[in-house]
């Protein structure tokens, strides 16, 4: 991506240090919310379905409270799901700096259909909160709140069990909104996910870098099942999530009929413990998928304990389900958050393992390029410095010898060439070594401090 070139320069070793503390970070917010945000969405579009088939009040609940439950609010989504997306997408323009990798192009793309995803889930969980207005409203008119008080709408008096039409037509256009919205929100995170694990494995593959395609990228296997694994993940993560935000955080949901809560209880638990049981198959095949220059003692560790925090997770899962009993929730909450933890660092681990060729190169680019950059001319058209050296400065300083003032060849060295730092002391002097007078104030103006600080940065090169 040529704009993306533009704004992102090639990464120092320490730079590097910093980028991969921020994938690491970004990778736990971004399989976590998006995980949970991904499989409510899921559970809630297909519970809502069931319920226009069942008429069972409790699976519209259940897919009801999804939504206010996990989902949050909008400003924890751009916090949780957008920011952590497009932070990995510039951490990985980083470090593939000058690569011939598809992989921010795919990133890209992903992080543009992830914004839009999360768009539509939130307008899903908004038709949900619309509707329970509407029918609200509905109760009123039928005179559950009021009797048979007549109640006014316009010029048309209502009473009994008569419902105005109008109300009636916008609630079939909430209901089209919000199946509509539940759909485009899934297809778009589908889509979003599929695009990025096939970009987070091109990137872990450098030697076909200039050989694979769009298409070969995308439609591989390695990118497929990595994609059912971030699926099986989703809904494992989300399982565990419904048990402990539903009944352990901040007391659980409050003023629920017990038999519902039940329903939820069994229902969570039923999904969490199918797709931790999946998980581990997926886990393998991820790791097989890894290519050889990918795999180091970092890989083998971390993905050991991914899978022993799993398969704790997995035993206290089985304990809930068993005897639904919630005492088990908090630590299977913990060891999945663990996994999340493990799963990053693997992550972390091979994209180093990797690249680690590749950023070799990039570091001896980027000391070129701070070489570069301290050395940039500064824009001293129509000021000679060599006129205001000869004027101002050769009073008292020579660049190979003592003067008034030290040689310029024994003070300039510890600029390392940057001109903005000699023009700032020339524009502002200090007195710094003891040896000598302090240096006064020339009255210059800052075009011509730096017209001077150029001038005599050249001159002490000639003098080498």
């Amino acid at each position: 991506m040529d704009f993306l070139d533009q704004l992102v320069i090639p990464p120092n070793e320490t730079h590097v240090q910093v980028l991969k503390f921020i994938l690491i970070l970004s990778l736990m917010l971004f399989s976590a919310y998006v995980g949970i945000l991904f499989g409510s969405s899921m559970l809630a579009t297909f519970f809502n379905r069931r319920y226009k088939k069942s008429h069972n009040r409790r699976d519209y609940n259940f897919a009801r409270d999804l939504m206010d439950t996990l989902t949050a609010s909008k400003n924890v989504g751009i916090g949780l799901g957008m920011i952590p997306v497009f932070s990995i997408t510039f951490v990985y323009a980083q470090l593939l700096f000058e690569s011939k990798s598809i992989t921010i192009g795919l990133m890209l793309f992903s992080a543009i259909l992830f914004v839009f995803g999360i768009t539509f889930i939130y307008k899903f969980k908004s038709n949900f909160d619309i509707e329970g207005v509407v029918d609200t409203l509905k109760d009123m008119v039928k005179g559950k709140h009021a009797g048979n008080t007549a109640l006014q709408s316009g010029d048309v008096a209502l009473t009994g069990e008569v419902i105005p039409e109008e109300i009636e037509e916008y609630e079939v256009k909430v209901k089209r909104s919000k199946t509509v919205s539940g759909f485009y929100a899934n297809i778009f995170l589908i889509i979003a996910i599929w695009m990025f694990m096939a970009a987070v494995h091109a990137a872990s593959n450098p030697l076909e870098w200039e050989t694979a395609g769009f298409f070969g990228v995308v439609f591989s296997w390695a990118a497929m099942l990595n994609t059912l694994y971030f699926f099986s993940w989703s809904f494992a993560v989300t399982g565990v999530s419904i048990l402990f935000f539903f009944f352990k955080w901040q007391g659980g949901l409050q003023h629920r009929e017990v038999g519902y809560m039940n329903y939820v209880k069994k229902t969570g638990a039923l999904i969490a413990f199918v797709s931790c049981i999946i998980l581990p198959l997926f886990i393998f095949i991820n790791f097989m998928n890894l290519p050889g220059s990918a795999l180091s003692f970092s890989i083998f560790l971390y993905t050991g304990l991914a899978l022993v925090a799993l398969l704790l997770a997995c035993n206290l899962l089985y304990a809930t389900l068993k005897n639904l009993d919630l005492r088990y929730t908090t630590g299977a909450f913990i060891m999945i958050l663990l996994v999340v933890v493990f799963s990053a660092l693997r992550d972390n681990a091979a994209v180093s393992a990797s690249l680690k060729d590749h950023l070799k190169e990039v570091n001896v680019k980027a000391e070129e390029y701070e070489k570069k950059t301290k050395t940039i001319a500064v824009n001293t058209t129509g000021i000679s410095g060599e006129e205001i050296f000869n004027t101002r400065c050769s009073a008292c300083h020579r660049f190979d010898t003592k003067l008034v003032g030290p040689p310029y060849k024994e003070t300039l060295p510890k600029y390392n060439d940057n001109v903005k730092k000699v023009a700032a002391f020339v524009y502002n002097p200090v007195k710094m070594n003891p040896d000598y007078p302090p240096m006064p104030n020339q009255g210059l103006k800052q075009k011509e401090a730096e017209a001077i600080a150029a001038y005599i940065l050249q001159k002490v090169k000639e003098y080498k």
